[in-house]
C-alpha cells in the first residue's frame, strides 16, 4: 500500500507535524479519528496554520505522481518529496489507553469514549493524541448504552462499564527497498460509566417537627434498591420506586434541626444525587389568621349580642343558649418560622395572664387539639343566663403554647381580651401586644 505523511513547521519556536492518510489512498483498516491533529481526508490543511511551510512526501507505487513542486521523484517505485530524506512511514502508535476511565453522567447526558495513544515517526517527538475506538458495548444498558464508536448515552442511576476495541497500527522501514511495513494489534479498553439520578422536586416540601411524613420525591434515574437522605434528623423509609417518582416516609425526630434539608437519592452503585431540592422541617412559630369568608373575613367573625338566643362557634355549633351576652369569633392557622401554614395536627394550651376585669378572675388553662387540614378557632364571649342583664366585663392576655415531645413552643402574638360591656358598648376586642414574627 501507500504511505503518506505531512508536517507542518512553524517557525522560529515550533514545528507541529500533521500526520495523515489521503483520502485517495487511505486504508479503510485504519481507524477513524476525531483529534484536531488527525483528518479523515488527505487533502485538507488545517485552517489554525497561519505561516511556516508545509512537507509531504509519499511512498508505495500505486500511487506514483503527486502534484506539486518536489525535490525526490521516482515515478517507478512511487516516490515524491518535498525534501531530500523521503524515506519516512506514517505515525506509528504504541501505550493506547481507553479515554475517560471514569466519568460521571446526569440522566440523559451523552459523552463520548475513545482511546489515547502515544504517536510518533522519524520527523517528529512522541506525543499523545485522540482517537477513536469502535465495536463499543455496555455492560448495563439499564444504567447507560454505547454506540459502535463510542458515544454513551447514561439512561438511569448506577455505574457500568463501557468497553471498546482500538487498533494500533506501528510502520517500519524496510531497507534497502524503503517500502514501509504495516502491523496493527487490537487492544481492548475499558472506561466506567457512573450516572447520577436527578431529583427536581418533592411533594410536600414542608413537614412539622415530630411528625412522619409522607412524600413524593419526583426526579428520574431511580432504580429498585436506591435509598433516601435528608440529612440529621430525618430517617426516610422508601415504600416504592419507578424511574421517576420514589415514595417514602420522612420521620422527623423531636430534635431534628428546622429549616431545609437536602433531599439525596443514592443508587445501590454509584454517585448520588446532587441537585439543590429541599425538605423544609417546620417549627411551631405563630398564629397567623385565617380568612373563612362566611364566618370569619380575615379571621375575624362578626360581634354576637343576643338577647335570650345562642351564641355561635366557627362551624355554627351552640355555645351557649338562651343567654344574653356578647361573643366574636376568631380564626386562624398555626405557622412555621417562615410564616408558612403548617398542615399537620397538633395539641395546643391556652394560658391566661394580668386579669383586668370588673369582677371575674382569669379562665382556667386548658388543652385542645387541631385536626389535619383544620384551622384553630377561638372564642371571645361573656353571657349570662336570659332574663338577667349583662353588666362588666373581662380583660387578661391569652398566650398559645404548642408541645412536641419534651418541647413547648410558645406562639406568637400574644394577645390582650376585652370582653363584656364596657362603658356602656359591648366590646369582644383582641389586641396584640407581643407581634413576635408578623406575616
Amino acid at each position: 500500500m501507500a504511505a503518506f505523511s505531512v508536517f507542518v513547521k512553524r517557525f522560529p519556536f515550533q514545528s507541529l507535524n500533521i500526520p495523515f492518510i489521503p483520502q485517495a489512498i487511505k486504508n479503510p483498516t485504519m481507524p477513524n479519528t476525531k483529534s484536531t491533529k488527525y483528518l479523515n481526508s488527505g487533502n485538507v490543511i488545517p485552517l489554525n496554520v497561519e505561516r511556516g511551510q508545509i512537507g509531504w512526501s509519499m511512498i508505495g507505487a500505486d500511487n506514483n505522481t503527486m502534484s506539486g513542486r518536489s525535490e525526490q521523484v521516482n515515478t517507478v517505485r512511487g516516490i515524491s518529496s518535498t525534501y531530500a530524506c523521503y524515506n519516512c512511514c506514517p505515525d506509528s502508535m504504541t501505550d493506547s489507553a481507553p479515554i475517560p476511565l471514569f466519568y460521571e453522567f446526569d440522566v440523559g447526558q451523552q459523552h463520548s469514549y475513545g482511546f489515547t495513544a502515544e504517536v510518533s515517526n522519524c520527523y517528529r517527538l512522541p506525543g499523545r493524541s485522540q482517537f477513536d475506538g469502535y465495536d463499543w458495548f455496555s455492560s448495563d444498558i439499564t444504567v447507560g448504552t454505547i454506540d459502535y464508536y463510542g458515544l454513551a448515552t447514561a439512561i438511569d442511576g448506577g455505574t457500568a462499564s463501557m468497553t471498546g476495541y482500538f487498533d494500533e497500527v506501528s510502520w517500519t522501514m524496510i531497507t534497502p527497498t524503503a517500502t514501509c511495513d504495516r502491523q496493527v494489534i487490537t487492544v481492548p479498553g475499558t472506561g466506567e460509566m457512573q450516572v447520577r439520578p436527578r431529583v427536581t422536586s418533592i411533594e410536600p416540601s414542608r413537614g412539622l417537627i415530630g411528625n412522619t411524613i409522607r412524600v413524593t420525591i419526583n426526579g428520574s434515574g431511580f432504580r429498585s434498591g436506591a435509598t433516601v437522605s435528608a440529612g440529621t434528623g430525618i430517617s426516610a423509609s422508601v415504600i416504592s420506586i419507578t424511574r421517576s417518582q420514589i415514595t417514602a416516609d420522612f420521620m422527623i425526630a423531636t430534635n431534628a434541626t428546622g429549616g431545609n434539608h437536602r433531599v439525596i437519592v443514592s443508587p445501590v452503585r454509584g454517585p448520588a444525587s446532587i441537585d439543590s431540592v429541599n425538605f423544609f422541617v417546620q417549627i411551631p412559630t405563630s398564629l397567623v389568621p385565617f380568612n373563612a369568608p362566611n364566618v370569619a373575613p380575615n379571621g375575624i367573625g362578626p360581634l354576637q349580642t343576643p338577647v335570650n338566643g345562642n351564641i355561635l362557634g366557627l362551624s355554627g355549633q351552640v355555645l351557649a343558649s338562651n343567654v344574653t351576652g356578647v361573643a366574636r369569633n376568631y380564626a386562624f392557622t398555626l405557622a412555621d418560622q417562615e410564616g408558612q401554614r403548617i398542615f399537620e395536627g397538633f395539641t395546643f394550651d391556652e394560658s391566661f395572664s394580668d386579669y383586668c376585669g370588673t369582677d371575674g378572675s382569669l379562665p382556667s388553662t386548658f388543652s385542645s387539639q387541631v385536626p389535619a387540614n383544620r384551622i384553630l378557632g377561638d372564642i371571645n364571649l361573656r353571657a349570662v343566663p336570659y332574663p338577667n342583664e349583662l353588666s362588666g366585663y373581662d380583660c387578661f392576655d391569652q398566650t398559645f403554647l404548642v408541645k412536641i415531645g419534651n418541647t413547648t413552643y410558645t406562639l406568637t402574638p400574644k394577645f390582650h381580651i376585652e370582653v363584656g360591656r364596657k362603658d356602656g358598648q359591648l366590646i369582644a376586642n383582641r389586641t396584640i401586644i407581643q407581634p413576635g414574627h408578623t406575616h
